[in-house]
């Protein structure tokens, strides 16, 4: 038995009466021990010795053996939980990435963006919910824009720096633009309407008052040259707060109603004309008939033989007051 390298407590309590075991130590050699120290009396009931029991090193030596695999285990677990952590951080931080990205390209405007997110955890679940919760704006937005694209206003929608931030088909039909709506986005109405009568000055009104029209006619000259007249109405345009953001222009092609409206005028103008003709013509027969009746009076009165004096009174009768 190798000598034990030193005495420590348990011994000690030994020697008071206690028997009591060490925790595991190493030898010189390099084994492990564990000992047990038992008292020993005498005759008289003194404790005159202590028994020192030590276990079998080859037992020590495999139990040694287990804690270094142990040891050995826990330390190449411990990297393979930290080295499949962080595979699986930078996954989930590369898929909220992509969710943060598409996030704000949607607040940028732009929905034709999906999240590529293929798998089945959470994240990925999150991400199928955010490309149908996309699906199902951008459906709203091609409706809303169907709507517009439909009808036959001209509508026109501005904000506060006059910056154009949407124009329909018949809007730029209307107003003889040349290009195509995404050419006209994001670009100075007043720029854009320069050449069209007095449009910017009234819509520059309304934007410096921050008001309202119902009704206001406008005109311009088109490209044929003639003039063009549009019916149009001026709002503003308000958030989900309520708060002003902008406003809006629509407006109608009226130059056939105007057109109407002046043939009309006219019409009427000479209808008052020929009435009026027609009551001078009556106020002109109604003495010619009384001079009619006292030139046929006179022309009885004048001889049968009279022929040449007859013959002009019939004349001065059928050039002047017949004629009437």
């Amino acid at each position: 038995m190798e000598k034990i390298v030193k005495i420590n407590e348990e011994i000690e309590k030994a020697f008071r009466g206690t028997p009591s075991y060490s925790t595991l130590y190493r030898g010189i050699s390099g084994n492990l021990y564990k000992s047990a120290f038992v008292p020993i009396r005498d005759h008289k009931n003194k404790i005159r010795w202590v028994l020192s029991v030590d276990a079998d090193p080859e037992f020590f030596r495999l139990i040694d053996t287990i804690l270094k695999w142990i040891a050995v285990s826990g330390a190449v677990s411990l990297c393979v939980t930290v080295f499949i952590g962080l595979i699986f951080a930078t996954t989930v931080v590369k898929k909220i990435k992509k969710l943060d990205l598409v996030a704000k390209q949607i607040s940028m405007g732009n929905f034709n963006v999906t999240v590529d997110s293929p798998g089945k955890d959470e994240i990925d679940r999150l991400a199928a919910t955010f490309n149908g919760m996309i699906y199902s704006i951008n459906e709203m937005k091609k409706f809303y824009e169907y709507i517009l694209d439909s009808t036959l206003s001209g509508i026109i929608s501005i904000n506060f720096l006059g910056h154009l931030t949407s124009i329909n088909p018949a809007a730029i039909e209307i107003l003889e633009l040349e290009n195509n709506q995404e050419h006209y986005l994001n670009r100075n109405i007043f720029d854009v309407l320069s050449k069209h009568g007095n449009i910017p000055h009234n819509l520059k009104k309304q934007m410096n008052d921050k008001s309202s029209e119902d009704y206001i006619e406008l005109s311009f000259k088109a490209l044929s040259g003639e003039d063009k007249y549009l019916g149009a109405n001026v709002s503003l345009l308000k958030n989900e707060s309520r708060e002003t953001i902008g406003m809006t222009f629509s407006f109608l092609d009226i130059s056939e109603i105007k057109k109407l409206e002046k043939k009309l005028a006219l019409n009427a103008r000479l209808a008052a004309l020929g009435k009026m003709a027609a009551g001078i013509a009556h106020e002109i027969r109604n003495p010619l008939g009384s001079i009619q009746i006292y030139m046929d009076l006179l022309k009885k009165k004048i001889s049968h033989s009279d022929t040449l004096t007859r013959t002009q009174i019939s004349n001065v009768t059928e050039h002047t007051v017949d004629r009437q």
